[in-house]
C-alpha cells in the first residue's frame, strides 16, 4: 500500500481505503443477516417437514408443505439477493487490491476468488439441497 500511497494522489488512496472498508464491512454485515436468516428458518423448514410426515398431521400436509416451501425460497432469495450484492463489494476489492499493487501472496480477496461459484461452491450446494428437499416432500406427499 505504501507505494501506492506515495506515487498517487493522497485523496484518491484514502477514498480507495474506505471503499475498501465498507465493502469489507457490507460483506460481513450480509453474511451476518444469511447465516441468521437460514438459522432460524432452515430448522422451521425441516419441522415442518418431520410433522407432515407424522401420521398424527396428516390433515395438515399440504398447509405445512406451502410454509415449508415458502420458507425454503425466502431462504434462497435472501441468499441470492445478499449473495449478488456482496459478490459486486468483493469484486470492487479485487480491483482495489490489484491497483493498490499489494503482493499477490496476500491479496485476501483476489486469492480467495467467488467461493460461491465452482463446482463445490455454495450456490450448487443450495441447488443440491434443494432438490433433495423437494423431493422429500414428493415422497411425503405420494406416501
Amino acid at each position: 500500500m505504501s507505494e501506492y500511497k506515495e506515487s498517487n494522489n493522497h485523496n484518491d488512496f484514502e477514498a480507495l481505503k474506505e471503499v475498501y472498508s465498507k465493502a469489507s464491512e457490507w460483506i460481513n454485515v450480509a453474511n451476518r443477516v444469511v447465516w441468521m436468516i437460514i438459522s432460524i428458518i432452515w430448522p422451521l423448514a425441516g419441522t415442518c417437514l418431520v410433522l407432515a410426515s407424522h401420521p398424527d398431521y396428516k390433515e395438515y400436509k399440504f398447509p405445512l408443505l406451502l410454509f415449508s416451501i415458502s420458507l425454503w425460497l425466502t431462504v434462497l432469495y435472501m441468499y441470492r439477493l445478499y449473495g449478488n450484492s456482496t459478490s459486486i463489494a468483493r469484486n470492487v476489492m479485487r480491483k482495489i487490491e490489484l491497483e493498490w499493487n499489494i503482493s499477490p501472496d496476500i491479496q485476501l480477496y483476489t486469492l480467495i476468488g467467488s467461493m460461491s461459484k465452482g463446482r463445490f461452491g455454495s450456490n450448487n450446494f443450495l441447488s443440491v439441497l434443494s432438490v433433495v428437499y423437494y423431493s422429500v416432500w414428493a415422497y411425503i406427499l405420494l406416501k
